[in-house]
């Protein structure tokens, strides 16, 4: 998967030259599925600032796994990441656990898992970070 950021802990990201904290700083306010593109889009606002946003691109995706929420948690932990990571394709029936960036995590899921209970599992062809405000 051809990336443009990386990982830096279980949940923070450096894209563009910042490092971003999706836990603490950031609540993930937009998941969008375009089938026709093949393309997932995760929108990030920061909490201090709500027009500073940071957008997460899966182009060309090879492989989708989304886990619903659980109903049972507040509404207000879906935005917030609880981890983020890779897992071995051979891992496809795993949802709640990741392997740290190791920089060589060619052909790997790409996982991004809620505090409320939604987890995204993509592989794409690219994924691509960027600040929108």
């Amino acid at each position: 998967m051809k990336r443009n950021f990386s990982f830096v802990s279980m949940v923070e990201i450096r894209c563009e030259g910042t490092e971003y904290d999706l836990h603490n700083d950031f609540d993930c306010a937009e998941v969008s599925i375009k089938p026709i593109e093949g393309s997932l889009i995760l929108v990030w606002e920061a909490r201090a600032d709500r027009s500073q946003k940071i957008e997460i691109r899966f182009e060309s995706i090879q492989y989708l796994r989304l886990q619903g929420v659980d109903q049972d948690m507040p509404r207000a932990e879906d935005c917030r990441l609880s981890f983020a990571g890779y897992l071995h394709p051979d891992q496809g029936d795993v949802m709640d656990g990741f392997v740290e960036d190791n920089g060589s995590m060619e052909g790997y899921h790409m996982i991004f898992c809620f505090e409320g209970g939604l987890v995204a599992k993509v592989l794409s062809r690219t994924v691509e970070c960027r600040a929108l405000g």
